[in-house]
């Protein structure tokens, strides 16, 4: 009995933003009396940004022995923490902005954070020392796995109470 999910970033607002960029700085060109050639340099930087979201995903897999993650195209293989290496995992609401300054494999003050899009996580707090939030689009379903999960092993989970709706 494992929980899996995929994620994948949010794509309508990235190719408009980069519509956006593109359109600017031809229009910029174009006012300033500019060879056109000039925004090859800016399209082909902005198309792979661009390629490169369209290639980020985030595979989570939960099981009674570990966690394991991949966030292509990041990494190459799949990372695991065991739960014997955990202090303590919860579900809650975090601010992906203000806490880990974005989106993707971020840092911040809160550890580091591998979300692709909304504001609910799987907190984890290892023996270490180190914080480690992954995001998470299915709360719900996660926190009926691991109250499962915390049912059937001695897994370090705390309060899944908290509203992660």
């Amino acid at each position: 009995m494992n929980y899996y999910e995929t994620q994948t970033m949010k794509r309508q607002g990235t190719l408009s933003v980069a519509i956006l960029f593109i359109g600017l700085v031809i229009a910029f060109n174009y006012y300033e009396g500019r060879n056109f050639l000039t925004i090859i340099p800016y399209a082909s930087l902005t198309v792979i940004v661009l390629g490169m979201i369209y290639l980020c995903r985030l595979d989570t897999e939960v099981n009674s022995v570990a966690i394991r993650y991949r966030f292509k195209p990041f990494h190459v293989r799949s990372h695991t923490i065991e739960w014997k290496d955990i202090e303590e995992a919860r579900l809650r609401k975090y601010h992906p902005l203000w806490e880990y300054k974005g989106w993707g494999i971020s840092w911040g003050k809160a550890g580091m954070a591998y979300s692709t899009q909304g504001n609910v996580g799987l907190q984890l707090v290892l023996k270490n020392g180190k914080r480690i939030l992954f995001g998470t689009q299915k709360p719900n379903e996660l926190k009926n796995y691991l109250t499962k999960l915390r049912e059937t092993y001695a897994i370090p989970l705390v309060d899944l109470t908290e509203s992660t709706s």
